[in-house]
This record gives structure tokens, sequence and C-alpha cells, in this order.
């Protein structure tokens, strides 16, 4: 699909926390503002040309997506059982669905599913160190975020000025990426969920049980069991 950078850095908001997108935006040499609204509004400035960093932005995305704020389990496997999951994801049929479609950005929130849904295969990337398979779905979490205090207005400084640790609560309705990864090398096959800072442990948990259920149905065989 056809991206811009404004596309870019709102999916960037949704997934990174400040600290971490400050940082990928520094090495990218991109502007930064004071937190992400001020960031996002000087990336998606019409005026701008920021063609020439498209792609890298596009790929710390995914990178961030695949790896960024992950609750990690890892299964011992023999090299048949290995063999089996790799050329099962890479023979595997992605269906059309918004989230494939939308891929690597994030649907808007009012595009969202209900949060029960099983996970969707959207992608499956192979790469130098190894394959693996991409889902999508909906969360209905609870996030405690620490707020930093470039974020905040500067009028609110003053009243939080004898607070050592600011904290945010939000509801929300969270599109999770989890990733399966086969690595080339090692005895392990990996299951990354999503596990933004805030959500409670017993979410992942059941997203990793989900995640085991998905790649059986995918591969037609159950791999993860130790």
């Amino acid at each position: 699909m056809a991206m811009d950078m404004g596309s870019i850095a709102r999916s960037m908001r949704g997934r990174m926390p400040w600290p971490v997108g400050q940082k990928v935006l520094r090495e990218l040499d991109l502007p930064r503002g004071r937190g992400w609204d001020k960031t996002v509004e000087q990336l998606s400035n019409p005026e701008s040309d920021f063609g020439a960093k498209l792609e890298d932005c596009a790929q710390a995305l995914k990178e961030h997506l695949w790896c960024g704020e992950k609750l990690v389990r890892f299964y011992t496997v023999d090299r048949k059982t290995k063999d089996v999951v790799a050329n099962g994801l890479i023979k595997a049929s992605v269906p059309n669905t918004d989230y494939q479609k939308q891929y690597p950005l994030l649907l808007d929130e009012g595009k969202l599913g209900y949060e029960n849904a099983s996970p969707k295969l959207i992608a499956v990337e192979e790469t130098a160190d190894g394959v693996s398979a991409v889902f999508a779905s909906v969360r209905a979490i609870m996030l405690r975020e620490p707020l930093s205090k470039e974020e905040l207005p500067e009028d609110a400084l003053a009243f939080l000025d004898g607070y050592d640790e600011i904290v945010g609560v939000r509801h929300i309705r969270h599109q999770a990426i989890d990733v399966i990864s086969v690595p080339k090398t090692g005895t392990h096959i990996n299951v990354r969920i999503d596990y933004p800072e805030g959500m409670h442990r017993d979410v992942g948990e059941v997203a990793q049980g989900q995640a085991s259920k998905q790649l059986a149905q995918l591969i037609k065989t159950d791999a993860l069991t130790e």
C-alpha cells in the first residue's frame, strides 16, 4: 500500500513509547517535537519532503512490530520440527483482510473489530535470519503508562513538579501484533506476544496459548509443546 511519512508516524505513535520512538527518529535523522503529538504534526507537514527517509522509517516501524514490547516464550524443537514449521509458514496463504491491506500501518481505532476475535495471519516475513509469521488481533486492555514531562503542556509542569513519577491510565482497544519466528540457527522457535507497558501479564499468557493454536491450525501440526 502507498505510505506517507505522516501515516507512518501515526502508527509509530500507536506502537512505540516516546523514549523509544525519539531514539529511532534520531537515528534516522528525522525531526522530533516535545512528545509524539508535536512530532507527528511535524512529520505530517505536507510542505516537508521526507521521501528519502520513507523506506527506512517504514522498516523501523516493521522491526518494532516484530520485536518491540513483547512477552517472549522459547520452545525447544529438533531440526525436523523446525523445518516443518518454517516450510509450513513459507507456504501459508495470507488471507485478504483489512489488517493485511494496511500492514505495516495500524488500522484506525474506529475500524478495529471485536477484541475476542482470533488472531489473523497478516504477513509471512523471510529475512536472512529466518522466517516469521505475523498475526494481528484486537485486545481490550487497561494501560498504565509513565508520562514524560516533555509530553505535558508547560502550564501543567508547575503543578506536577513535586512528583517523581507521573502515570496515566487508559482503557483502549489495542491492535496487537504477535509474531511466531523460526530462526535459521539454534534449537528454538520463539513466540513474541504484544506486551505494552502496563498490560496485565495474564492477558499475555492467554495470547501465548492462542498463538500456539493458530500455528497448529496453520501448519496442521502441533509443534509448540515444550
